[in-house]
């Protein structure tokens, strides 16, 4: 409610209620972790920009419970009354993770992650990722500074900020106004720059860097970055996707620092020789890649470094259960069961529980070794408790393999993404087929009649193995100069003369060259995803220069565009058009430079 009329907060009576929420019966008033969440709302409502109720966007209303979790648990630690980052211990039973998808030590969402829960984009379900990045950025401090002055300055930062944004703020501009709050209240501290590196870091670590972008407060798609905005705090991570059995690239093939895949917005894509590049904040990350015809693997513990270059060969065995292979749905009880062979558990498919199959045509016969299966749904107590898998070589006789039964579960008070992602299944015999049918015998709810399964991923060999990346002979640099006769202020997108004549026309160089923006075309191959723009000004007064990135069709499809005069970044898979805009200046020379990273 508006400052100055008295608010209410419902705590709520939880009773278990089955196939729905099974938690048990609780009273929300003796969870400390609810009441201090709700009681939270009350000041994000009222003190977020300079309006009260200014969180009516998607990732502002997040933030709103976000905001709500993370004072939850920063007082509780502060007071030493909680040891651990869950949030609803007591109103659901549940120890580990609560009412969320994970503890927030344990979560491995980003930015990037925006709408990655089982409900599609949700306001308590993203407001588990700025919590995350809050959380990160509080155990750093403390690690650094202790429990007492870690946690103060955390509370600060994130409270201080609050009236810094604007209303109906992106996360990044949230995160924009910490750095603000950090500015205004630490800046003659001696160890400031030691302040700046781990509060910056933290973003940067959950996708939140340097050259991330979206579109607003209402964007679900945002585009990640992992790059610290000091650049000595960087490492590269440069990446070449091979077929398992082929040895050949895999090209358009989506790559994620973290373990989802599904509905998330890769911080890179594959070029046509399989290659990527990303400056990536120093630590250890999971890199889940996925693509058509191979489903998606998710290699651990990749580990970058700060200045250094991460070189690796990431083999993927082909999915042979994928249409995009050539494999077919011969037969189905229930329409839709192409779903499940589509590479990713974004969709999926409802069948009748212990009836319900479908016959897949693989797209050639071999000796299988292990299925990759998951249970994502639309409709949590529907999701896959158990299936039956048979195997064929003519579609006609059948083997069952013994694999299947109990292979999902839930821990109460209901099913949540890390209960229902991928899980791989290997046969204790490898078994030629031709066709396989698969069974959805059974749902994690004991009441329901249907049950959805989002892939099934059939392979012959598990290939996870990383190996180093050869070397490649680097393509000479390209360079480019002109100059930019007035600035165009504007945020998280191209605007301007030249950004729109160009978009509009498809024509470069633009007839409006030179007004607020410069076009480069580069060659073909500098869209292989392992190149590099550097983007400098020239010029006697301020300015600031931003770099947007466009395919061969004029489509925008990335940026490097921060506070900092001069621009650089990692060419997107796919790149043939560079826009320098000016942002602020006029008559600005411009140089812009590409280069190969290998």
């Amino acid at each position: 409610l508006p400052d100055g009329i008295p608010p209410w907060s419902g705590m709520f009576l939880w009773e278990p209620i089955n196939d729905a929420f099974e938690g048990p019966y609780s009273d929300g008033n003796f969870d400390q972790s609810v009441i201090q969440h709700e009681y939270s709302h009350g000041l994000s409502n009222r003190y977020v920009s300079a309006e009260d109720g200014a969180l009516n966007s998607h990732q502002s209303g997040s933030m709103g419970e976000g905001w709500g979790d993370w004072y939850a648990l920063n007082h509780l630690y502060h007071e030493g009354l909680q040891n651990k980052a869950v949030v609803g211990e007591f109103v659901t039973g549940n120890a580990s993770r609560g009412i969320r998808n994970w503890s927030y030590d344990n979560s491995p969402t980003g930015f990037g992650d925006i709408g990655y829960d089982i409900v599609g984009a949700e306001v308590h379900a993203d407001g588990e990722i700025w919590t995350t990045m809050l959380w990160t950025m509080r155990k750093a401090l403390v690690a650094k500074y202790g429990e007492a002055q870690g946690g103060e300055i955390a509370a600060r930062l994130v409270t201080d900020a609050m009236p810094l944004s604007p209303t109906d703020p992106s996360m990044l501009d949230e995160r924009d106004a910490i750095i603000k709050a950090l500015d205004n209240r630490y800046h003659a501290r001696s160890d400031f720059d030691t302040l700046f590196d781990i509060v910056y870091g933290a973003f940067a670590s959950r996708g939140a860097g340097v050259t991330a972008h979206t579109k607003g407060g209402d964007d679900t798609d945002p585009v990640p970055s992992f790059q610290h905005a000091d650049s000595a705090r960087n490492g590269r991570l440069v990446g070449k996707v091979v077929n398992a059995s082929t040895g050949e690239p895999v090209a358009g093939a989506r790559v994620m620092l973290g373990v989802l895949e599904a509905r998330v917005s890769p911080v890179a894509k594959t070029s046509s020789t399989g290659q990527f590049a990303v400056p990536v904040t120093a630590g250890t990350y999971p890199v889940t890649i996925q693509a058509p015809g191979f489903g998606a693997q998710t290699f651990t513990g990749v580990a970058i470094t700060a200045g250094g270059t991460k070189s690796l060969a990431f083999s993927m065995a082909p999915n042979l259960a994928s249409k995009s292979n050539g494999a077919e749905v011969v037969s189905s009880t229930d329409p839709n069961a192409t779903a499940l062979i589509d590479d990713t558990e974004a969709s999926s498919w409802k069948a009748k529980k212990g009836t319900g199959n479908t016959v897949v045509a693989l797209a050639k016969q071999a000796k299988i070794t292990a299925v990759r299966v998951s249970a994502f749904t639309s409709s949590r107590f529907e999701a896959l408790k158990s299936f039956t898998l048979q195997t064929s070589t003519d579609g006609v006789v059948w083997k069952t393999q013994p694999i299947g039964k109990d292979a999902f579960s839930y821990e109460e008070p209901r099913p949540v993404v890390p209960d229902v992602h991928y899980k791989t299944f290997t046969l204790a015999t490898p078994v030629t087929a031709r066709y396989v049918r698969f069974w959805t015998d059974a749902p994690l709810g004991e009441t329901k009649a249907n049950v959805q399964a989002a892939e099934l991923q059939v392979f012959s060999g598990t290939v996870k193995d990383v190996g180093p990346l050869p070397a490649s002979p680097p393509d000479a640099p390209v360079t480019d100069q002109g100059t930019i006769a007035a600035g165009n202020p504007g945020s998280d997108s191209a605007i301007g003369v030249t950004a729109a004549d160009f978009e509009s026309t498809c024509t470069a160089p633009p007839s409006s060259q030179g007004a607020d923006g410069w076009v480069t075309t580069l060659p073909d191959s500098f869209g292989d995803g392992v190149h590099k723009v550097t983007v400098k000004g020239t010029s006697d007064a301020p300015y600031d220069l931003d770099v947007y990135f466009y395919d061969a069709s004029c489509k925008l499809i990335g940026s490097a565009a921060s506070g900092s005069a001069d621009e650089s970044g990692t060419l997107p898979s796919g790149t043939k058009y560079v826009l320098s805009q000016l942002w602020l200046g006029a008559g600005v020379s411009v140089t812009v430079t590409a280069t190969d990273t290998e």
